[in-house]
């Protein structure tokens, strides 16, 4: 996926940007990289080039640096009360826009105009945190790692996390992305094996393993983004390939190993 934004846009490394994620109202854009920092832009000036020469619309609205290693993966809940980031730090933060004011973090001159607060701090993993997903509700966010595992945690409305069921071992290695279908079934994994679904009215039962596309796959990939589109009919798998070239996979509900199609030119 190419996303062209402005140079401003940028986390002041050479490594650039590993995962974004736009807040529900579209107003907000969040992203991470290498350095142990989240940063929180205002999407208007990026979108809107009479906004971006406006000196009294804000760019940076926020910047976090909670985690104690690089961050990996950001992800707005669905209502956008929550946001959830995984680090190399094997840890998952959840962060609530609070309305009391903003103050600088210790050491920094730069003072937040938004106020996101640490309310979570969900450990389980033993190795780097690669993917998030909200469930439909927000009540439940599946995280997963290098580690080989799958952790699903039941979070409260103020973000504090626990633990009530866990996949592991399943990818043959680390798993690369999970993401809840919008009807709140389902939930997708891929890792080095292709791609699994596992059925929640069923105890997690696995519903399909989708492995032929993906069997030639690079290596090289550390992390994807699998998504369901919004009817949650589709479920579209990154990093597959199809008579030898680079595909996006869509896989069809419940007919998971049957008749697929693909995009090809990722």
């Amino acid at each position: 996926m190419i996303v062209d934004i402005p140079g401003w846009v940028c986390h002041g490394h050479a490594d650039g940007i590993s995962a974004i994620d736009i807040h529900p109202t579209g107003r907000r854009l969040v992203t991470c990289g290498t350095l142990p920092q989240i940063k929180m832009w205002n999407l208007l000036p990026i979108l809107d080039s009479a906004a971006e020469r406006d000196p009294n619309v804000p760019k940076l609205l926020a910047v976090l640096s909670e985690h104690q290693g690089s961050v990996l993966v950001v992800r707005f809940s669905n209502s956008g009360q929550l946001l959830a980031s995984g680090g190399n730090d094997n840890t998952v933060l959840v962060y609530k826009l609070s309305s009391a004011p903003a103050t600088a973090k210790l050491g920094s001159k730069w003072v937040n105009l938004e106020n996101w607060k640490t309310v979570g701090s969900i450990r389980g993993h033993a190795l780097d945190v690669t993917g998030l997903s909200w469930s439909p509700s927000d009540t439940h966010l599946a995280t997963c790692s290098m580690d080989g595992s799958i952790l699903i945690h039941a979070v409260s409305p103020e973000g504090q996390g626990s633990l009530v069921h866990s996949i592991r071992q399943q990818h043959h290695g680390w798993v690369k992305a999970v993401a809840f279908d919008p009807v709140g079934r389902y939930l997708a994994s891929q890792g080095r094996n292709g791609v699994k679904v596992w059925d929640l009215s069923r105890e997690w039962a696995l519903a399909g393993h989708i492995e032929e596309p993906f069997h030639k796959a690079p290596e090289a990939a550390f992390r994807l983004r699998i998504s369901w589109t919004p009817d949650g009919e589709l479920l579209l798998a990154v990093n597959s390939t199809s008579k030898g070239q680079p595909t996006t996979t869509m896989i069809r509900r419940q007919n998971w190993e049957g008749t697929m199609s693909h995009l090809v030119g990722e």
